[in-house]
């Protein structure tokens, strides 16, 4: 019985390196993982960079914007970062999605090689197409979400002349008016407030004005 073990012990390893060295894997099989590999490497990098950029972006509006410079409203903050992971969120849903299916239909039809260029092509341009769409959606969607004008300029705009960014035109024109003989430099108000409030008034006629056009061409 000793014997026995004694040979298992001593022939075991030199068997098992005998029969590894006979296995041969098929190179197509060797093909057909690495490009998985790398198709898989693809669809977790561009979710990691997409989300890596959302976390800079919101600590440059948190940190420099918002609490240093004080140039942005917290509300502007907390709309773009959403409107970025939502963009971001949609992109990466089309990039496997269409990443995945070219990289299945260039498989099919030239083998290993045209599946790895099939999902990076495919993932860039439904990435891509994904991020367009939603972003023009999504804008949209959160400004009444966050109750924000469309830019940075026209909330601005609204808060110098303390009025809602939907309010009339009466209610607009009437708060310019008395803010404007208020802080009239020929009254003793602040030459530098009075042309704000001029500017601000300017940005939001151009901006209605624009708007009222759009809407007419339609």
């Amino acid at each position: 019985m000793e014997s026995l073990v004694r040979v298992a012990i001593n022939n075991g390893p030199k068997v098992g390196w005998q029969i590894a060295k006979n296995i041969k894997v098929s190179p197509t099989l060797l093909e057909l993982t690495s490009a998985s590999l790398i198709e898989t490497a693809f669809n977790w990098v561009t979710p990691l960079v997409g989300f890596g950029t959302i976390l800079v972006e919101a600590a440059y509006l948190l940190v420099y914007r918002w609490y240093w410079k004080r140039d942005i409203t917290g509300k502007q903050v907390a709309k773009r970062v959403f409107d970025s992971f939502c963009v971001v969120f949609s992109s990466v849903l089309g990039s496997i999605a269409m990443g995945t299916a070219c990289g299945a239909i260039g498989g099919l039809a030239g083998g290993p090689a045209f599946m790895v260029g099939g999902s990076i092509v495919g993932g860039l341009a439904g990435g891509l197409g994904a991020g367009l769409l939603a972003s023009t959606i999504i804008d949209k969607l959160t400004q009444d979400l966050f109750d924000l004008p469309p830019t940075e300029a026209l909330e601005k705009a609204y808060n110098i002349l303390e009025v809602h960014h939907k309010a009339e035109n009466s209610v607009v024109n009437v708060a310019f008016k008395r803010l404007a003989l208020v802080h009239h430099p020929d009254k003793g108000g602040d030459k530098e407030k009075f042309m704000a409030i001029q500017s601000a008034f300017l940005v939001i006629k151009a901006a209605r004005e624009k708007q009222m056009k759009q809407i007419s061409e339609i």
